[in-house]
């Protein structure tokens, strides 16, 4: 059963992709009737890691936290970072050893690793689409499978892919199969409040003038 999981942050890490991931699995959403994670934000490299829009962060966790994530989530990745992994004549790795290492371990051991648009690209630096149906960002499509050659990458624009089937959307389940979709959430319990005390329709009483008498003398 998924319990833990860590999103892996790396220098040029795209926001958008980092936040889409953190709000799925890091906001506690059990009083709505769905599951809860042992979630942690992992240092893929040594922090302050910098975001591909210049801000920085620092994760407390380190690579050590993976050795017990069920899911690893590595968000998308800059241009500038991308580039160095889609040059087919570079031999070394564009991301740490020991970073691959650990992602290597975790699925060796039986753990999920998910990448988002061109997060795929450090799975193909540590060899883990090797012989995988597998796609990115479609921009980023073609230089994935020449880096990659072992990879069965997908390049078709648009295609999302569930078991080496074309997943189905939402849309199309809701007008041909709506027995297939998901149950509503529950609904949360409408709070009642009293209703507010309308003003007074009464006007205020009339302030009293100031006496015109002299206060009378001090003995």
């Amino acid at each position: 059963m998924l319990r833990n999981v860590a999103v892996v942050v790396v220098n040029g890490f795209l926001p958008f992709e980092f936040g889409t991931i953190c709000e799925v699995f890091g906001i506690d959403r059990a009083d709505d009737g769905l599951p809860s994670y042992d979630f942690a934000v992992v240092a893929g490299e040594p922090p302050p890691l910098r975001a591909h829009n210049d801000f920085t962060i620092q994760p407390s966790a380190g690579l050590e936290r993976l050795e017990e994530a069920d899911l690893i989530a590595l968000p998308a990745v800059g241009d500038e970072r991308l580039r160095r992994c889609a040059d087919s004549e570079r031999r070394d790795p564009a991301f740490g050893e020991d970073l691959l290492a650990a992602l290597r371990r975790a699925v060796d051991r039986g753990a999920r690793v998910l990448s988002v648009c061109s997060g795929a690209f450090i799975l193909g630096e540590a060899g883990l689409l090797d012989g995988r149906r597998c796609t990115t960002h479609w921009r980023s499509a073609e230089a994935l499978a020449r880096r990659y050659p072992a990879a069965k990458v997908d390049r078709r624009p648009g295609r999302l892919r569930q078991r080496d089937r074309p997943a189905p959307s939402l849309p199309r389940l809701a007008r041909h199969h709506p027995q297939r979709l998901p149950p509503p959430l529950p609904r949360r319990p409408r709070q009642h409040h009293p209703p507010l005390t309308p003003p007074s329709s009464h006007p205020p009483p009339p302030l009293t003038p100031p006496s015109s008498h002299p206060p009378p003398p001090v003995e």
